[in-house]
């Protein structure tokens, strides 16, 4: 089932029902602490764009997370963690690089989907595994793998303008990684 709100505002815990897609259509203020519950949230429309906030300490975290409004702009956290599949069908990013220096953290059986011609900034996968998108992820800063990483396919575009790092605990196969940066990027896995 699906439910529709303009404004989220929690200033305690809310816990979300079982599996359900919560459509937030204006603003997402956390306060307090919020239990995904296996569900997923849909941004999904411009007018939440000014108050969507975080307090700096806390990292939210998401089961499955969609960006589906075209001219949406927030800023989310120095850190985000995804437990389940992370869409961003925004033009730029939601977490573009250029402006934002996030850190994606993908923890569990995860997925990325990303249309977005702007790069994303670190990818981290903490554990279990990401399953790329089938297409380009562009990337400006770091990829670390400390658990499994299946390419789908697809390119990993490391395009930063400064020094990148490929590193982690566990080795990474990619199927196409393109480097497209003057500044070079550094591999750091032992293997």
């Amino acid at each position: 089932s699906t439910t529709s709100f303009n404004t989220i505002d929690i200033e305690s815990t809310l816990t979300a029902p079982a599996g359900v897609n919560l459509n937030i259509a204006g603003d997402f203020i956390d306060n307090g602490t919020f239990n995904h519950n296996n569900g997923t949230i849909t941004f999904n429309d411009n007018g939440f764009a000014n108050n969507t906030t975080f307090p700096g300490s806390q990292i939210p975290v998401f089961y499955n997370l969609t960006i589906s409004s075209s001219a949406l702009s927030v800023t989310f956290p120095s850190a985000l963690t995804i437990n389940g599949a992370f869409t961003d069908n925004n033009s730029p990013s939601i977490l573009d690089a250029t402006t934002h220096s996030n850190t994606l953290t993908f923890s569990g059986t995860t997925s990325i989907t990303t249309l977005s011609a702007t790069p994303l900034y670190n990818i981290t996968i903490s554990s279990g595994t990401l399953t790329g998108d089938a297409g380009t992820i562009n990337l400006a800063g770091n990829f670390t793998n400390n658990a499994a990483y299946t390419h789908n396919s697809g390119t990993v575009n490391f395009n930063g303008t400064g020094a990148q790092t490929i590193g982690g605990t566990s080795t990474t196969s990619f199927n196409n990684m393109t480097l497209n940066n003057g500044a070079g990027a550094s591999l750091t896995q032992s293997a």
